[in-house]
């Protein structure tokens, strides 16, 4: 059942890659799209996400290995098992050298390590960079996701979790010698405290294929409790003060290990896009103004997210009081003596209570719209807003009743806080649609 579900893998990566932001797009829609509106009984990979996402992801898993190279003085002998295992993909980085796999044209490198793994005494503490290592590694499986609860619209979290967690994904065209392609770096969604870059959605395949000239990455990044949480008011806590933005940290770590080490794929380090959906958008909107970003990237493309998607310091204290009370830690010591396995227990108590990026004064200015103002931030391209029915993604969340009943109280709630003068505008927004009152509310939301 495994290897049948394994090869029958390869069609959903090819059929949804071509839409790396979901916008209106489930999976299953996506699948449907590709297929012409083929149904459930003519796909067979579709009826297994369907009925459970958990079976279908927890197949897309494997360890990459450590591989045995032939040694120079060796010329092509090789030894044991490696000798029938195929190289052709294989590149030559800082931190090791990488065995991808191969769909036609298109490469895929999989899991590989931009930091060390933040466990033990690195749990909440900044990405360490990787150290140089010449051995050989697999690249074929995705590294395992951070730690989260398991969604039905989240299919990454049915994929394994843990704390290690920091490896990224390269795609790119195997039969294009060409040197100083473009780099383009996707910073998937998730609210801050779901999602993964095992998603089908943001799997790469399809994405080259269409377009050979590019290579494509994703990021993969600590979340909810694990990536965003102020631990600031515990005793100790002043020896974790990057503790409130990690997942931003681990990104621009990311960013760094392709600076040193896209050339090497045929990327030009001097032409990386980043870009990204709902928190990822958030994400490539802060990240310019974050210390040491500078020279990372050339453009970026923020979808459905920007920099309103942050918390103050005071608005990230309910994460951390939940947190303690729930542990009754009173020093982080404390916390960092917690077992992995507890940890995920304890964040199906917490991941509701999420934090966005904090506003801190440190890693991230108070005065966000202010830090924008700087001329440095000039020579950086950038495109900037919503998906299209970006909001009707929610139907598949919350169910169809469910979306028909809280959308018209959402609607109230955002627009009483409003001035007088502004809530006109609002109402004769509202009276230019020509649609039912349901579509009408959404308009609304996508157009915030």
């Amino acid at each position: 059942m495994k290897e049948k579900i394994r090869k029958i893998t390869e069609g959903i990566q090819n059929k949804c890659a071509s839409f790396p932001s979901r916008g209106s797009q489930t999976a299953q829609e996506c699948m449907r799209k590709q297929d012409g509106g083929a149904g459930m009984e003519e796909n067979p990979l579709l009826r297994v996400l369907e009925s459970s996402p958990r079976i279908y992801m927890k197949q897309l898993y494997g360890e990459n290995q450590k591989l045995r190279f032939p040694e120079p003085e060796d010329g092509e002998t090789f030894s044991g098992d490696d000798r029938t295992k195929d190289f052709s993909t294989a590149v030559s980085c800082f931190n090791g050298r990488f065995v991808g796999s191969r769909a036609g044209d298109v490469g895929s490198y999989k899991g590989i390590p931009y930091a060390k793994p933040p466990v033990g005494e690195l749990r909440w503490k900044a990405p360490v960079p990787v150290e140089e290592d010449h051995s050989g590694y697999e690249a074929k499986y995705f590294g395992k996701v951070p730690i989260q609860t398991e969604l039905n619209s989240e299919s990454s979290s049915f994929y394994p979790q843990s704390e290690d967690c920091l490896y990224l994904n390269i795609w790119r065209n195997v039969m294009d010698r060409s040197e100083n392609k473009p780099v383009m770096v996707f910073i998937h969604g998730g609210s801050y405290g779901w999602g993964g870059t095992a998603d089908p959605l943001y799997e790469g395949t399809r994405l080259v294929k269409n377009h050979p000239d590019i290579l494509y990455v994703s990021i993969a990044y600590r979340i909810g409790m694990m990536g965003f949480i102020d631990l600031s008011s515990l005793k100790g806590g002043e020896d974790y003060p990057d503790s409130c933005n990690l997942g931003l940290l681990d990104q621009m770590e990311g960013l760094r290990w392709v600076q040193k080490n896209i050339a090497f794929f045929g990327g030009d380090p001097g032409n990386v896009t980043i870009f990204g959906e709902s928190a990822g958008g958030g994400s490539v909107s802060l990240l310019p103004l974050m210390k040491g970003s500078q020279g990372l990237f050339r453009r970026v493309i923020a979808q459905s997210g920007s920099i309103a998607l942050t918390f103050s310091r005071a608005e990230c204290q309910l994460l951390t009081e939940k947190l303690k009370k729930m542990t009754g830690a009173e020093h982080i010591a404390d916390l960092i003596a917690i077992p992995e396995r507890e940890i995920r227990k304890l964040n199906k108590g917490l991941n509701d209570y999420t934090n966005f990026p904090m506003r801190d004064g440190r890693i991230l200015p108070e005065d966000l719209y202010a830090a924008y103002e700087n001329p440095a931030l000039a020579d950086l391209d950038f495109m900037i807003g919503t998906n299209q029915d970006e909001t009707r993604y929610w139907i598949n969340d919350l169910g169809y009743w469910n979306y028909r009943l809280m959308f018209p109280f959402l609607y109230r709630n955002q627009i009483a806080r409003l001035t007088e003068e502004d809530r006109k505008k609002c109402d004769a927004f509202m009276k230019l649609l020509d649609m039912k009152p349901i579509w009408k509310y959404t308009e609304f939301i996508n157009e915030q």
